[in-house]
């Protein structure tokens, strides 16, 4: 009698296969998961830091635009490349940014520099391969204006 109490106890207090199997699946789902979170975690900060980057330099390049005098504004494209901290350089940097910037005259209407005149600044930033666009600026500048 004593020996099959024992041998209950054993069969009721012991952990069956289907409940070591949940207990696997459920930390295999856990463990993915984590896993899975940490590696957006760290591709979001690396993304933001791009385009970050991206930001700062058209803005730069915004600025140095409006910074020319009116009359002095042609409608060719300056073309910079920039190293993955934004610091300007001579080649095109693997990791880097290259900017476009040009400014289009918008509103001549008597075909002379006056204040009747009216012209659009735009900036494009873009990875060293013109694979993919990071930004896209445009503003608008007057004779008087600047």
């Amino acid at each position: 009698m004593e020996r099959a109490s024992v041998s209950r106890l054993r069969v009721s207090n012991a952990f069956t296969y289907l409940e070591i199997l949940t207990a696997i699946i459920l930390l295999s789902i856990a463990a993915s998961t984590a896993v899975a979170g940490w590696s957006l975690a760290i591709s979001a900060v690396s993304t933001k830091r791009t385009t970050e980057m991206a930001l700062y330099i058209g803005v730069h390049e915004m600025e140095r635009l409006k910074a020319k005098r009116f009359l002095t504004m042609n409608d060719t494209i300056a073309i910079q490349n920039y190293d993955k901290y934004g610091d300007p350089v001579t080649a095109p940097d693997p990791n880097g940014y290259l900017s476009k910037a040009w400014s289009s005259v918008l509103i001549n209407r008597d075909g002379k520099n006056n204040s009747e005149d009216l012209r659009e600044l735009h900036v494009d930033v873009w990875n060293s391969l013109q694979s993919k666009k990071y930004e896209s600026m445009q503003t608008l500048i007057t004779f008087g204006g600047m």
